[in-house]
């Protein structure tokens, strides 16, 4: 008998807490999701830069041309802005997996600790057993309301230690290419979600013009910048009103929208209806329409 697909989701958040002062990278979120039988996520914009440890299951995760098979005990990496899709695609059997999301300026290279690229997106820890462990203490951690930075820091530098592997070699190509290009402004806006960048500034900051940043974008098959932004904002704006009890005015400010009644303009504009209202809605809740939001 087919068993029913059930889902058991607990999202941690790290938001409105002042960052590391001494960091270019913290721990923005962790997750987990617990579920018996089929689960498919397919991620056209992937919500951060996200390191995945399987804990329970078989799985298979496809990624930049390559498909990969899972297997507890394995870490696995999403990026923003490259599709991603995983799934336990058996109708039968548990399965579980624990989420690590990184922000900072340092964040893309911390992940490379890890041995994982965008090329190499799967790794197995040393001792997997212990990994799942840390994984499981920070997510742990993220959620008590004693939290602190120094203890929860000390940890995820700890799971480098039993994780950590050489990263993969860089391929050699021509600088500024396209693809390169619109990586490091996807890096830019990871860095600090709550800053409400526009287009001049991430091209000011890279150092080409707006032009040239759109030809790029559209090469990359993301349409304008400005599209990109809004696409990955409401993503990330979705994950908090979906998952979290966060204000609607905790919510704009954590997004990087100057007032309230701004964010609401711009959120109605994005969906055709407000926040509030999405947020009510019976799907915004479920756990299963978070995986069917991504397909």
């Amino acid at each position: 008998m087919m068993q029913e697909t059930t889902l058991h989701c607990e999202p941690h958040f790290w938001l409105l807490d002042q960052p590391p002062y001494h960091s270019n990278v913290w721990l923005f979120k962790t997750n987990f999701l617990r579920g018996v039988g089929e689960f498919i996520s397919r991620q056209p914009y992937p919500s951060g830069i996200t390191l995945r440890i399987i804990t329970s299951g078989k799985w298979q995760m496809k990624m930049c041309g390559g498909v990969y098979e899972l297997a507890p005990g394995d870490i696995f990496l999403a990026l923003p802005g490259i599709y991603i899709e995983f799934g336990h695609y058996s109708p039968v059997g548990n399965w579980e997996w624990y989420e690590l999301q990184f922000n900072g300026g340092a964040a893309e290279e911390f992940i490379r600790e890890f041995g994982v690229d965008k090329h190499h997106p799967v790794t197995q820890p040393r001792h997997p057993a212990t990994a799942i462990r840390i994984f499981k203490k920070l997510h742990q951690m993220l959620g008590s309301p004693d939290r602190d930075v120094t203890t929860i820091s000390s940890w995820f530098f700890r799971l480098t230690q039993h994780c950590g592997t050489l990263p993969p070699e860089k391929v050699a190509g021509p600088a500024d290419t396209a693809e390169e290009l619109v990586t490091r402004a996807i890096t830019l806006l990871e860095t600090d979600p709550s800053n409400h960048w526009n287009v001049n500034e991430i091209a000011q900051l890279l150092n080409v013009n707006r032009t040239t940043l759109g030809r790029a974008f559209k090469k990359c098959g993301h349409g304008t910048p400005h599209e990109f932004m809004n696409t990955y904002r409401l993503i990330k704006v979705m994950d908090l009103l979906r998952n979290t009890s966060l204000t609607i005015a905790a919510i704009a400010t954590a997004s990087g929208f100057s007032n309230e009644k701004y964010f609401i303009s711009w959120f109605r504009h994005q969906t055709g209806i407000t926040p509030g209202k999405w947020r009510n809605q019976p799907d915004a809740v479920s756990h299963k329409a978070e995986s069917d939001s991504q397909n």
